[in-house]
């Protein structure tokens, strides 16, 4: 979806365009039922009963099998980091995880589908229960991670700065990435709630006090 920012309808001119509109991406049926997804540049992300697939020049990619489930997607492009919620194919909502992979290792069309056994590897500590996460809007000058497990929201941040290239990414490649998502804190508060104060607050690029 893309349109005007919403403000525009303030004045009313039959030149105004809707704030949202469609647009068609692929001509091809998707075969599966769609749970989640995101944009990845002229890319997107969509995660399905059947896996997770890259919708690139209308062809569907195979990125993730099926045998891990993704309830919640996030491609965050500015810090070169894609963010998910999920688990293995049968998991119930107890045994689901968050996990954090660099966008310039899923290479859809040179490297293999990634297992259960890849993702794992790319699973946050503590997070084991995640039922709803929130990520750092792109302009802020950090990038956070709120993660709801059970009755609290862990906090968490990435280790480095922006690049020059606009990439927030380790200077060493060989560090793995959930090492540099660093835990920072613990919030007893209503989950939904903090969430969406989040989001709409302090990922803006203020700091959680």
């Amino acid at each position: 979806m893309k349109g005007d920012h919403p403000t525009s309808l303030q004045t009313s001119s039959p030149f105004k365009k809707d704030p949202w509109e469609p647009q068609l991406l692929c001509q091809e049926l998707f075969p599966h039922d769609i749970i989640c997804g995101d944009s990845w540049g002229d890319q997107v992300v969509i995660a399905s009963s059947d896996g997770v697939f890259v919708l690139y020049e209308d062809h569907y990619y195979p990125l993730i099998n099926k045998m891990v489930t993704v309830q919640q997607l996030s491609v965050c492009e500015s810090r070169g980091l894609m963010v998910f919620r999920g688990g293995n194919g049968n998991a119930t909502g107890k045994e689901r995880y968050l996990y954090v992979f660099r966008v310039c290792e899923l290479n859809i069309l040179d490297s293999p589908v990634l297992t259960k056994s890849d993702c794992r590897s790319h699973r946050v500590d503590k997070t084991k229960g995640c039922h709803l996460f929130a990520c750092s809007a792109p302009e802020s000058d950090v990038f956070q991670v709120a993660a709801a497990v059970k009755n609290k929201v862990q906090l968490y941040q990435w280790r480095y700065g922006g690049c020059s290239n606009g990439l927030s990414t380790p200077p060493d490649m060989e560090i793995h990435v959930t090492d540099a998502l660093v835990f920072i804190r613990v919030c007893l508060l209503n989950c939904t709630f903090l969430l969406c104060y989040f989001s709409l607050v302090v990922f803006v690029g203020n700091s959680f006090a």
